[in-house]
């Protein structure tokens, strides 16, 4: 197929925005900036019209063809064709992309929209910065230091998965936490920085999070599901996760997002005791005046982006840094630790503590604990049932045995989950049997 120079250059600018992608649902073009797909016959006009048409007939006799159309149809040497698109984040240059070139990674496209760092700035040109997070965590170092740290170390290490999401709780509104994603979405890029309400973001949450490296939830209120927040644990820690968006086929795809959280929600978070998943900034203070909000979104739009950027690449972490570490347990993480808790249990904890049936004994069944509260509380603030018991125990610090064995004075062997809530160690070297009968469940040795 002779094409003039002309008609070359056409059907390269076509491939400098599109890609050609053999997906599940069949073949389209794909926008490369956008995201944005268009099939066939949608291409072939919208390509007629942007782009122009291709002379295929002769000097006597013209047939003008979409450049699209001889785009779609054949195949050029700067026509990219692939099978699959993620969005991985790497440190390695585009050539070496360990996906390879029948598949496509939006990363390369994406950073682009990075600020660019101002390599000579210091702390000393972000303080403002500095100075905003230490109002909102109530002047602790400790949630700040680590916050710097976690931002650092995913900007130096693209690839990099850190099983922690940041919380940022305030007692009263507007006091600056949302200003967060206005620097933010500029240092690591607007379209890879997610945003959204909590409520927002519960109705199609897959599909909000897909390709973003960092997801700021504002206005978060309570996760009345215990196994929402499960799943939400597991978004934040797992390096692979099961990705099911609207119209699509669940696969599993690389976990590449991180989380930041602002409410003004004690209980925003079933938060559990010592729950490593979550680092917590906390603010009680009364809201700053409106000149400190305006200074602050003015080297925003300035040179903050530039100035935090620089100094993120630049960061020197301490010796004792370890990204896959648990959250520190601050004084805020336990105060809300303690404020998340459900009603539930508070109650089981106050029953263990009072040894009210059927805490009278050191261990027992959830299927037990469950009865025996639901005849006497009914409903407190979520139905009591197997799974919220079992949440309510874990909360309380209550530890599973694991499966046991026993013989039942027919004889006949059986198996039980038993959890104790005292004295944990005693329990590793006890035999099923025993554990029964500490449980008070019915064995042979009673009848012997």
């Amino acid at each position: 197929m002779a094409l003039s120079q002309e008609a070359k250059q056409l059907l390269q600018d076509i491939s400098n925005e599109y890609i050609q992608y053999r997906g599940p649902n069949g073949t389209v073009a794909y926008h490369i900036q956008s995201g944005k797909t268009m099939p066939r016959e949608a291409f072939v006009g919208f390509t007629s019209k942007h782009f122009g048409t291709i002379n295929m007939g002769t000097e006597e006799k013209e047939v003008k063809v979409s450049a699209g159309e001889i785009w779609w149809n054949f195949h050029h040497d700067h026509k990219r064709e692939v099978r699959d698109i993620v969005m991985e984040p790497t440190s390695l240059p585009q050539d070496l992309d360990p996906n390879g070139p029948e598949i496509f990674n939006r990363w390369y496209v994406l950073k682009k929209g990075m600020a660019m760092p101002n390599m000579n700035a210091t702390p000393a040109n972000i303080e403002i910065f500095l100075n905003h997070l230490m109002f909102l965590s109530d002047g602790d170092s400790i949630v700040v230091f680590y916050f710097m740290n976690w931002l650092a170390w995913l900007y130096q290490n693209p690839s990099a998965k850190i099983p922690v999401a940041i919380l940022f709780y305030s007692k009263k509104s507007r006091m600056g936490k949302s200003m967060l994603y206005n620097i933010l979405s500029k240092v690591f890029a607007r379209e890879l920085v997610g945003t959204g309400t909590g409520k927002q973001l519960q109705k199609n949450f897959d599909d909000a999070i897909e390709h973003k490296r960092l997801v700021i939830i504002n206005e978060m209120a309570r996760t009345e599901k215990a196994d929402s927040y499960e799943s939400f644990k597991n978004t934040v820690s797992e390096p692979y996760v099961q990705f099911e968006g609207k119209h699509k086929a669940s696969k599993e795809i690389k976990n590449i997002a991180h989380f930041i959280i602002t409410t003004n929600n004690e209980d925003a978070l079933p938060l559990m005791e010592g729950d490593g998943r979550i680092a917590v900034f906390r603010c009680l203070a009364d809201r700053m005046p409106n000149e400190y909000y305006k200074t602050l979104a003015e080297w925003m739009e300035g040179p903050g982006a530039s100035d935090l950027a620089g100094v993120l690449m630049r960061w020197q972490f301490p010796a004792d840094w370890d990204a896959m570490a648990p959250a520190p347990q601050t004084e805020a993480a336990i105060y809300l630790q303690h404020a998340s808790r459900s009603s539930l249990t508070s109650l089981v904890e106050d029953m263990i503590e009072s040894r009210t049936q059927p805490f009278d004994k050191d261990c027992g069944t959830v299927l037990e604990v469950a009865t025996k509260l639901e005849t006497l509380y009914g409903t407190i603030e979520r139905k009591i049932n197997i799974r919220t018991v079992r949440v309510a125990l874990e909360e309380a610090g209550a530890r599973s045995l694991g499966q046991q064995g026993y013989r039942k004075p027919d004889g006949n062997l059986t198996t039980f989950k038993p959890w104790a809530w005292r004295d944990q160690d005693k329990w590793n070297d006890r035999s099923g049997s025993k554990i029964a009968q500490e449980c008070g469940l019915p064995t042979m040795k009673e009848v012997e």
